[in-house]
């Protein structure tokens, strides 16, 4: 998996209002990341973006947009 490749998608998803694709991309990268996986490089700060991926990742999975 390419975590800044997902990171851009879930992005991307969002701006489109593409609520669909914005929560399984946050999902696949949540899985990613509980599996030992590095972050998306957002900041250049490892730890940082880690805590900033998994928190943006947290909130557009629990979105519920009908």
């Amino acid at each position: 998996m390419d975590p800044n490749a997902t990171w851009h998608e879930m992005a991307e998803a969002v701006a489109n209002d593409d609520w669909e694709t914005a929560t399984q991309r946050a999902e696949d990268l949540l899985s990613w990341l509980d599996r030992g996986g590095f972050p998306p490089q957002i900041t250049g700060h490892k730890e940082f973006d880690k805590l900033a991926a998994r928190n943006a990742c947290d909130a557009v999975a629990a979105w519920d947009v009908v």
